[in-house]
């Protein structure tokens, strides 16, 4: 999905559009990618084993490898992702200029110094009186592209221009991290295409209502007064 925003959504799943279109109807794996000029966001089924945060099933001996990757991805903590999940991008069309010096695919990791990754980890919902899931778990990676990082940033923008023109394959693996001296099982948590992309034309989210906007609000000024204490200790 796209979406045009001066001010890229975090924590997309929230988003009252997104969940009207089914977002919550199975578990999910979101990639949010924050744009200084808006989101791109790929969604991905989790596997059918996955109900929730407190009953992951158990790594068994028997398991495949790429089952027990997933396992243990979605078990760990915070760091335990950031050094795992990677993206193998691959240029598949391009202007002469942009084929000329495509890269060969590598794996890079989803975090980094210049696009720092947050993990957002959703618990379902259940009717109390059937006990039926009325909103599935998600998990949600926000990448900033751009936002926080002046380099990166302006690498965005001298690319943005061009972005219409060019097809990318994209490959979202967990893996070994890097140096490891362990090898480590692996997975494919899914594929996908970003085929010239114009984000002039994206849709773009709808006002908050008041009590979104409201909540959003309070979330913030909570964020502050923990930033305000955090130094104060300090």
């Amino acid at each position: 999905s796209l979406f045009t925003r001066s001010d890229p959504e975090e924590e997309i799943w929230r988003e009252p559009l997104l969940i009207q279109s089914g977002l919550r109807d199975v578990p999910t794996f979101i990639a949010n990618m924050m744009f200084p000029f808006g989101n791109m966001t790929a969604y991905f089924k989790l596997p059918d084993w996955f109900d929730d945060w407190d009953n992951i099933p158990e790594e068994k001996e028997d398991d495949p490898p790429d089952v027990k990757a997933l396992k243990r991805f979605l078990s760990g903590d915070e760091d335990y992702r950031n050094a795992r999940c990677k993206i193998i991008p691959h240029v598949v069309d391009g202007p002469l200029a942009i084929r000329l010096i495509k890269p060969r695919p590598m794996e890079v990791n989803i975090d980094g110094p210049r696009h720092p990754a947050t993990w957002h980890q959703v618990p379902k919902i259940a009717d109390p009186l059937t006990n039926e899931t009325t909103s599935a778990a998600v998990l949600e990676c926000d990448i900033d592209v751009g936002m926080s990082n002046k380099q990166m940033r302006k690498i965005i923008n001298v690319i943005r221009p061009h972005i219409e023109s060019v097809t990318i394959d994209v490959a979202l693996i967990v893996g070994t991290p890097k140096d490891s001296e362990v090898e480590e099982p692996s997975a494919c948590i899914g594929l996908w295409r970003i085929e010239k992309v114009d984000f002039e034309s994206a849709a773009v989210f709808p006002e908050l209502a008041v009590e979104d906007a409201a909540e959003k609000v309070k979330m913030i000024m909570s964020g502050m007064e923990m930033e305000e204490v955090v130094e104060v200790a300090a």
